[in-house]
């Protein structure tokens, strides 16, 4: 479609507004139980099964995390400030593919967790610097 960045964010973010509303950590939460019923075996299986779906359609099965700020402002370590902080992604087999957002002093970090050679440095990279464009052109 011809939707801007700005307008498919806005979209997003409302659609995750209304999803946040009801709760969705408890259906995750329930989910969880209800795997930790299971054999391991079946889990397993299910587990697989999604992954031969998604390497069958080609798809990639991403992950967008928030993992939060770190610190408003800088950390001091005794007589030491720390310039820089972030956390990293978990890193992700493909057709998985997680990246992690986290903030420290004000600025914005974005992480990839991913496998190589299933996932190439270079296509990692482009993806980031798609993202980096995309965020530099909202006002």
């Amino acid at each position: 479609d011809d939707e801007t960045f700005k307008q498919t964010l806005v979209r997003v973010k409302q659609s995750m507004d209304k999803i946040k509303s009801q709760n969705p950590g408890l259906s995750s939460a329930a989910g969880m139980e209800l795997l930790a019923e299971m054999k391991l075996s079946t889990v397993k299986e299910m587990y697989n099964q999604q992954y031969e779906q998604a390497v069958q359609m080609g798809m990639a099965l991403p992950l967008l995390t928030n993992l939060g700020v770190i610190a408003e402002e800088p950390i001091q370590f005794g007589e030491i400030q720390a310039e820089d902080g972030y956390m990293t992604s978990p890193i992700m087999y493909a057709p998985f593919f997680s990246m992690g957002a986290s903030s420290y002093n004000g600025r914005l970090t974005f992480t990839i967790g991913y496998h190589a050679p299933d996932t190439s440095k270079e296509k990692v990279e482009k993806f980031l610097d798609s993202v980096a464009n995309q965020l530099s052109e909202i006002k």
